[in-house]
């Protein structure tokens, strides 16, 4: 449906019927009709007088009135969907929601009148698709119960109230940024101000630039009628210019994100000045500060400035005619696999240390990596846990470089193990994982030299298989400028959710790989059971086996897809979140 309070990016218009139509169906069904090319959704009062007041109230009898048939709302609320229009109900009463429901009303507002009314609050959450809640009068207390007090539900604070008219003074559009502060929810301007008054249409669009991702407005056909609430609707033209208002405001206010745009990439290769050599430098010639330079290109053939700081005092490996980019490839680079191990582990104790055939999972690992011409080292990462013992002396063992650093910044730990050994980039690949896809890693670190990449990675392969290729100085902004979850064992989730800001290279297999769906990390008992059942299928036990072999094994294995299926694999959403370009639909 159009209503949806999660969207930011397009602003939702409902048009406020309330009672206008004063229990005229055909008054109704002309409202919605002089609305719907402008609203997106149109609310309704829906109540019966006994679900509202006492019958000793002043009113009673007037709310009676206003009351339609259910035969008249089944036909109202037809005709609103014959329009394309979504429709919301603001009901008062267990009643009136069921019959709403029953009618195909996806979108439930709680009146101010009903905040506190946590039962009925339950009573719609649990029937609603969508839930607009009245933040208007009610104080931020009652709003937090009433949240708390939801179902999993998309659900919309509405801020503003009805003063008959609401003056000027008491718009408050600030209140709608404290909302959202507060709850971490969108919220959205219900407005009052007085309909013949040029605030009317000005108002609504004030509202979105201050934030709100919703507006709602009342709506009658003749003000000069004095009809229910007339003192702050709008009349059909009226509402119209407001909705082009506030068209035009969303296109101004344009997307809340900090990614650039098309045509600011397009002004930033433009305008922007890359790393150069300034004057001839030899081969074997260092650079200084003095032989380079920032400068605009012509034709910019690079993805990626390089930091001055990264190469000053290194020699290059090529001549350089002034003008030429620095890059990587001008010099000796040195590849590291940087491996994070780390043995305390709640689902399976030791995985990296795990046997699968006759050796450790970190084993088969190594001698994958090594089968890569391009990769100079291998260095340990050692989380500084109970467990660091058994690594360190798997190092001494294996004759590798090791750290020991941060049992919780696995980031941290990974810059530390590349720092050690003067790495220019780090392969990255969890320690768990005993068969990886190799056979293009030395294209992918040939590609990420020439072109100055941050990040490079293959997408779609098996859950467990792929290799990152990263920049120890994008390393480095991950961890200067990243959160906790960006130090776990996620080290890439901040370059991959700042993609703007780094030069992303994205590899795509052969066909045959493309595996989403298999799971071969071990991080379970029953991923240990998968990988140990593959080896004994597919290894001459002598070399790691190809991917495509472990690939046929999991089809051709009875049962052996089902032993780990529990657990996520490449399709799963949230595998996806945080590896859009490996696993995502499309790449980012």
């Amino acid at each position: 449906m159009t209503l949806n309070p999660t969207t930011t990016e397009d602003v939702t218009i409902i048009a406020e019927m309330a009672n206008a139509h004063e229990g005229d169906l055909s008054t109704a069904k002309e409202i919605v009709s002089s609305v719907a090319e402008h609203a997106d959704a149109v609310k309704f009062q829906v109540f019966t007088a006994d679900e509202l007041v006492l019958p000793s109230h002043p009113d009673y009898d007037e709310f009676a009135e206003l009351e339609m048939t259910d035969r008249e709302w089944a036909e109202l609320i037809e005709h609103s969907h014959t329009q394309d229009i979504d429709v919301c109900a603001d009901a008062f009463g267990m009643q009136s929601v069921d019959l709403m429901t029953d009618m195909g009303v996806e979108a439930f507002k709680i009146h101010n009148a009903d905040i506190s009314n946590l039962s009925l609050v339950e009573y719609v959450s649990d029937r609603a698709e969508v839930m607009l809640l009245s933040a208007g009068g009610s104080t931020w207390i009652e709003l937090a119960e009433a949240l708390n007090h939801l179902q999993d539900v998309p659900t919309l604070l509405m801020y503003g109230y009805q003063n008959y008219p609401t003056s000027v003074e008491d718009a408050n559009l600030r209140r709608v940024s404290a909302l959202n502060e507060k709850f971490d929810c969108s919220v959205g301007y219900a407005s009052h101000a007085p309909g013949d008054s040029d605030i009317a249409e000005e108002l609504p669009r004030l509202a979105v630039a201050a934030g709100a991702t919703a507006i709602e407005v009342h709506i009658t056909l003749d003000r000069s009628a004095e009809r229910t609430d007339y003192y702050s609707s709008l009349e059909p033209d009226e509402f119209a210019d407001m909705a082009q208002r506030i068209e035009y405001s969303s296109q101004l206010l344009g997307k809340q994100t900090l990614s650039l745009s098309k045509t600011e990439r397009e002004y930033r290769n433009k305008h922007k000045k890359w790393l150069v050599a300034t004057e001839p430098i030899e081969e074997g010639e260092y650079i200084t500060s003095d032989n380079i330079g920032y400068k605009r290109l012509p034709d910019v053939v690079i993805d990626s400035n390089i930091k001055k700081q990264t190469v000053v005092g290194r020699p290059v490996t090529k001549a350089l005619s002034p003008g030429d980019p620095i890059t990587l490839k001008n010099m000796d680079t040195k590849v590291v696999a940087t491996l994070a191990c780390r043995s305390e582990s709640a689902r399976l104790y030791g995985k990296p240390l795990q046997q699968v055939g006759d050796k450790p999972i970190l084993t088969h690992l190594i001698e994958q990596l090594q089968t890569v011409s391009a990769i100079d080292d291998v260095v340990l990462a050692i989380a500084d846990a109970p467990s660091k013992h058994s690594y360190i002396e798997y190092a001494h063992t294996e004759n590798l470089e090791y750290v020991v650093g941060s049992e919780t910044n696995v980031l941290g730990r990974l810059i530390d193990a590349g720092t050690e050994v003067d790495a220019d980039i780090a392969v990255r690949v969890t320690t768990e994982n005993p068969y990886v896809y190799t056979e293009n890693v030395d294209q992918m670190i040939e590609a990420h030299i020439k072109q100055n990449h941050d990040y490079s990675l293959t997408e779609k392969l098996p859950l467990g298989s792929s290799i990152e290729i990263v920049s120890m100085t994008a390393l480095e902004a991950a961890n200067t400028h990243g959160t906790e979850k960006h130090r776990s064992e996620l080290a890439t989730l901040f370059i991959v959710e700042n993609s703007d800001s780094f030069s992303v290279n994205v590899f795509t297999p052969p066909e045959d790989l493309l595996r989403p769906d298999i799971r071969l990390t071990v991080d379970n008992p029953e991923d240990l059971i998968v990988a140990r059942r593959i080896w004994t299928q597919v290894s001459d036990g002598t070399s790691p086996p190809e991917l495509r072999s472990v690939i046929r094994c999991v089809d051709d294995s009875s049962g052996l897809f089902e032993l780990n299926s529990e657990f996520p694999d490449g399709t799963d959403d949230d595998v996806k979140q945080v590896r859009p370009f490996m696993y995502g639909d499309e790449n980012q």
